[in-house]
């Protein structure tokens, strides 16, 4: 917050700078450009109960989906809207962050209108804007040495048969339907769930397996690996303890097996400095 404050003085004293001196237009322009992208209007209010989640896809923390409008509609959790906004990505660092928020900070539902159509990270940094105006937000981060989980090659220098090199000449495919590359599919099919991963980077990966595992691990690419990949897996879930079922259980390899067999990583216990987002303040939002 301290940061954007003194980024905000900055860019009007330059500004008052150039008028003052009768400068270029290019000097104008030059301070404008640093003022913190905004939304032009924004409503925000508690979710309704049971309202259904929205603006998913553009917040989930591996995606790469890009506006189609200058409006945005959600409906999520408020720690998932700080999360994507300030790039939090790992779920065990999204779960560290919501233990420094306050109770009542659940779902939210904001629409928002912006000019013109913005990149993905240019809606992102109206959302922080958003965050702050509107839920008086203020955030640090904090090195903190946490227990981990790895992502290692289970073979050195040898990826899994469920793993290969995206070629860069290559569309983004799955089953010959056209995706975006960065995205992720996943379906049930016979007991079995299935995931398609399409021209993606080991941050999305681990990223998106982190989802997967939904235990509140932090995951820690420890792998080297620069390439975009496309990715196919296919692992069963393990029956609660004492659940009875009304079917055969279906055979296959459980997640961490299948991640290891299929896609060529181990996951490797360990103590690592890992960076926080802790909430220093937050508020309920202000009235529309």
């Amino acid at each position: 917050m301290t940061q954007m404050w003194r980024g905000w003085r900055r860019a009007w004293a330059c500004l008052l700078i150039c008028v003052w001196a009768g400068a270029s237009v290019e000097c104008v322009a030059q301070a404008a450009a640093k003022k913190p992208l905004e939304f032009e209007a924004a409503s925000v209010r508690k979710s309704a109960p049971g309202a259904r989640l929205r603006g998913v896809d553009l917040f989930l923390p591996y995606s790469k989906q890009q506006p189609k409008s200058g409006l945005l509609s959600a409906n999520l959790f408020l720690c998932e809207y700080i999360a994507a906004a300030y790039g939090v990505t790992d779920i065990g660092l999204i779960a560290e962050m919501r233990k420094t928020l306050p109770e009542w900070a659940g779902e939210y539902d904001i629409e928002a209108r912006a000019e013109g159509i913005p990149t993905r990270a240019q809606m992102l940094a109206m959302m922080r804007q958003l965050l702050v105006e509107r839920f008086k937000l203020r955030v640090h981060y904090e090195t903190r040495k946490l227990p981990v989980k790895k992502f290692v090659l289970a073979k050195q220098g040898k990826l899994g048969p469920g793993l290969v090199a995206h070629p860069a000449d290559q569309s983004c495919e799955v089953g010959g339907k056209a995706k975006l590359c960065g995205m992720n599919t996943g379906w049930d099919k016979d007991g079995r769930i299935h995931v398609a991963m399409v021209g993606v980077n080991m941050a999305q990966i681990v990223g998106y397996l982190g989802t997967l595992r939904a235990n509140g691990e932090i995951l820690v690419n420890k792998t080297e690996l620069t390439d975009d990949y496309d990715a196919h897996l296919e692992y069963i879930l393990e029956a609660p303890e004492g659940m009875k079922l009304n079917h055969p259980a279906p055979s296959g390899q459980l997640l961490d097996e299948a991640i290891e067999k299929q896609l060529g990583f181990k996951l490797v216990k360990g103590i690592e400095p890992v960076q926080v987002l802790v909430i220093d303040h937050v508020e309920p939002p202000s009235a529309n």
